[in-house]
């Protein structure tokens, strides 16, 4: 089964504890969008050290859209972080990013901008533990869907049949069950659930959507 993975994006503590509440009977994990206004032009709510005073009743992951990833490995391990994934285009060697990654007993993944092509990072993924294709350009939530994305699943899922492949950005019903089609195990998905004022409607449909049986 497809995993259904609510993005936070925050832009100050209260918008962060509002939307984690609501979804908190809903999921397994949530994602929390960090962004620095550096590698991309929009700047979140994401203090590690409050979100670890929060002590969240899901797992969560953290998507790093910061000009320097793994300077804040540390603060996030001790988070309780559960996975970090960092952009392929943020670090100079992907593979030595995702064993930093892991020597701080988190999950490894790397994030594929729209225009970055498998090939670029093909050798580094025997160290990830997940890659997750951007159905978007980070940064803002709400953009229209790439479909290149899907391309790119069915490409991982080909060439690594055993990786785990999440999606994030303009994840909505229909998209979702082409994605899950071409073989993505994870998909995020931030304005579909909390723009739609009804976050359980909204992960029902989703998952819904992605049952292939």
């Amino acid at each position: 089964m497809v995993e259904i993975i609510p993005a936070i994006l925050a832009k100050d503590e209260k918008e962060f504890r509002r939307k984690a509440e609501s979804v908190a009977d809903l999921c397994e994990t949530i994602q929390i969008d960090v962004m620095d206004g550096a590698f991309v032009d929009n700047v979140t709510w994401a203090d590690p050290k409050r979100i670890d005073l929060m002590r969240l009743p899901m797992a969560f992951e953290v998507h790093l859209m910061v000009k320097d990833p793994l300077a804040s490995l540390d603060a996030w391990s001790v988070a309780g972080c559960q996975r970090a994934i960092v952009h392929a285009e943020a670090v100079e060697d992907v593979a030595e990013a995702l064993r930093q990654i892991k020597l701080y007993g988190m999950e490894a993944g790397v994030s594929l901008n729209p225009e970055t092509s498998v090939a670029s990072v093909e050798e580094a993924l025997a160290e990830a533990d997940v890659v997750q294709v951007m159905g978007v350009h980070p940064g803002w939530m709400g953009q229209a869907f790439q479909p290149v994305a899907i391309e790119k699943v069915r490409t991982l899922r080909e060439k690594f049949p055993d990786l785990v492949i999440e999606v994030d950005g303009g994840v909505a019903v229909g998209i979702a069950r082409e994605l899950a089609e071409a073989g993505a195990d994870r998909l995020v998905s931030g304005s579909a659930v909390f723009n739609s004022g009804a976050p359980a409607k909204a992960i029902d449909a989703l998952r819904a959507d992605t049952d292939l049986e």
